[in-house]
């Protein structure tokens, strides 16, 4: 099933949403009518959060379905309502911001890009 939605009026929504087989990382100011056809569209919860203060939660982080790698710069609340909600998740050693920008990952593995450091992978 294909369906076409904006967030907040922007088309780019993969740096809003990160959506893996069985969940669906959204901004928490994403209307209930978007979440509604994300969780129907994708059959997956949702989970309604902020990244480092930031609705752009693509952008940063990335994940599978053994866990998530979120910027360093996530909050406290941010990361607990991610663990409540059963997600296992790591913080992006180093200074990296926009994990989901520089690492692409499923069950398989992960490609990094050049500049990530050994110390992150």
């Amino acid at each position: 099933m294909l369906k076409r939605v904006d967030i907040v009026g922007n088309p780019n929504i993969g740096v809003f949403i990160l959506a893996t087989d069985d969940v669906a990382i959204v901004p928490f100011n994403l209307s209930t009518e978007v979440e509604d056809i994300i969780k129907e569209t994708l059959e997956v919860d949702t989970i309604k959060t902020s990244i480092a203060g930031c609705n752009l939660n693509g952008a940063l982080a990335v994940g599978n379905s053994n866990g998530f790698v979120v910027s360093p710069y996530i909050n406290e609340k941010e990361l607990q309502t991610l663990e409540d909600a059963g997600l296992n998740v790591s913080l992006m050693p180093g200074k990296y911001t926009a994990v989901g920008n520089i690492i692409a990952a499923n069950d398989h593995g992960a490609i990094a890009g050049p500049n990530v450091g050994e110390k992150a992978i």
